[in-house]
């Protein structure tokens, strides 16, 4: 499917001539401001459309997918190029810097700032970038179901970092404490994941924040070894990489979140972790 429908999408868009051009105008109008490693914007919005260009020509061998339905592209320098196939409806939020093309479908961008809440569409062949420290929000819409495909160019260190099911329990032998996100309607629906301290989504960073009133008693510096637990698997990776772009460089996600643990029976690989009477009664307060 993903041949045929990017087949499809490079017939219908613009001669490649005018598809520079128009890269050439975004980037014309970024802001240049430095993101970590001192990766402009111009340099992230130039990398997604070099790559889209390279996946719509059909000149780019694609492995596997990973757990989160995601091609790693390359590595270049310290960003990293993934294709992603967005499931429609789905919606990820980060603080980091990205820039992203859209290859099918459309994408809903999202912008917060403590003044302004902006929302604009992304079409096919379009663009979207975001500074080191921007808020924002991606949601994915499928015109008439179409697919939703894209080139998204993130900081290599804030590049969602997945762990299999089956590789929860080494993690927690080694001292890795595990982060229940999912809301209080998901736990009552999907059931408790005993042995995880349970945190709001909202309050996460607060949590794990080591100089943070809030936080967690394991939490004592940014070097913890977090593993974030959602429902399914769509919520947790976009929490890791607001983790990481925050210097939690170490926190990991579990592919397909509480409903993974439970298919493979991983679900009591988690009561191997320890966590004090204080975090516990985090986890019970939820």
């Amino acid at each position: 499917m993903l041949t045929s429908t990017l087949h499809h999408r490079r017939t219908t868009l613009p001669p490649r001539s005018s598809h520079r051009t128009s890269r050439a105008r975004v980037r014309q109008g970024a802001r240049s401001s430095a993101s970590p490693r001192n990766h402009s914007t111009a340099e992230l919005l130039s990398l997604a459309d070099t790559y889209a260009a390279r996946v719509l020509d059909g000149d780019l061998p694609l492995g596997a997918q990973d757990a989160s339905a995601r091609w790693k592209l390359a590595e270049v320098g310290q960003m990293t190029v993934w294709l992603v196939q967005w499931t429609p409806g789905a919606t990820t939020r980060r603080a980091s810097a990205e820039a992203v093309t859209v290859l099918s479908g459309e994408l809903r961008v999202e912008r917060w700032t403590d003044e302004s809440h902006t929302q604009r569409t992304v079409l096919a062949g379009g663009q979207a970038s975001f500074t080191q420290g921007s808020k924002h929000a991606i949601t994915a819409s499928a015109p008439e179901g179409s697919p939703v495909f894209a080139v998204h160019v993130l900081p290599t260190e804030v590049a969602p970092v997945l762990l299999l099911p089956s590789e929860l329990a080494p993690r927690i032998a080694e001292g890795a404490k595990v982060v229940d996100i999912r809301s209080q309607s998901e736990r009552s629906a999907q059931g408790p994941l005993l042995g995880a301290v349970a945190v709001d989504r909202e309050l996460l960073e607060h949590r794990l924040d080591p100089a943070g009133a809030l936080r967690l008693s394991a939490a004592v510096d940014t070097d913890v070894e977090w593993i974030i637990v959602c429902g399914s698997g769509h919520t947790a990776p976009a929490a890791v990489a607001q983790l990481r772009s925050r210097g939690f460089r170490n926190a990991k996600a579990i592919a397909g979140g509480f409903e993974a643990l439970r298919s493979t029976g991983s679900l009591d690989a988690v009561l191997g972790g320890v966590h004090n009477h204080r975090d516990a009664a985090v986890m019970a307060s939820h």
